[in-house]
């Protein structure tokens, strides 16, 4: 079981919305969170642990540094606005299974919610083998998908009491893959070195505004990712 806790204090820089007088505001922050698992073993070779996690955040939780694009073009930007609340939901299950061959397998799923609307999936699976008593080469792959906030949009038509533009909020997927190899030099000591390649897509199509009219026999504009 864990608990944490912060205390912050925020010094947006200055913009129209949080800060419209330049002032050396001073804006509070906190997190209360809080955690609870348990492992099994369930035999010689598998494991199973489930846990779980809320994390509850309050005060000034807007990004200085991210823009929303206004109007049919875009071409105005605001800076964002997000709730002054947020609640953060995990469970987390993960499963290892010895085989005998010197190899073992580690299944990770974690389902997630808040209370901004996000709803994410990851799924990742790690194989260990092990070569004479030394050596361990580890492949991954993680699968992760997650749906957008409530008040995200790639482009508003107008301000709105909450909006963001931040792609980290929007319905994406991504996958990932890895190669991790290890060296035990001794009981206490080992050093690995790995490699990972992961690729994002994101699930929020928008179509380019054509600023002139197009050529008769010109292809169409193609959708692109946010």
């Amino acid at each position: 079981f864990g608990v944490s806790f912060s205390r912050d204090l925020v010094e947006p820089v200055k913009n129209p919305t949080w800060n419209p007088d330049g002032l050396n505001l001073q804006l509070p922050k906190s997190e209360n969170g809080y955690s609870l698992g348990w492992s099994w073993i369930l035999g010689e070779r598998d494991l199973i642990d489930v846990s779980g996690s809320l994390m509850q955040l309050s005060g000034d939780l807007n990004d200085p540094y991210k823009v929303v694009p206004i109007g049919s073009t875009g071409a105005t930007t605001v800076p964002e606005v997000r709730p002054d609340t947020r609640s953060r939901r995990a469970l987390v299950v993960k499963y290892g299974h010895h085989y005998p061959w010197d190899g073992a397998i580690k299944v990770i799923y974690r389902y997630y919610n808040d209370s901004w609307g996000i709803q994410a999936h990851t799924l990742e699976v790690t194989y260990d083998h092990r070569f004479d008593s030394d050596w361990i080469v580890s492949p991954q792959i993680r699968l992760y998908t997650q749906n957008g906030a409530s008040f995200y949009g790639s482009r508003f038509a107008a301000p709105e009491p909450l909006m963001s533009s931040d792609y980290r909020l929007s319905p994406f997927d991504s996958i990932l893959g890895g190669l991790t190899i290890t060296r035990k030099l001794d009981e206490a000591l080992s050093v690995n070195v790995g490699l990972t390649l992961q690729t994002q897509v994101g699930r929020d199509r928008i179509t380019p505004i054509l600023t002139s009219t197009p050529t008769p026999g010109a292809p169409a504009a193609q959708p692109t990712s946010a």
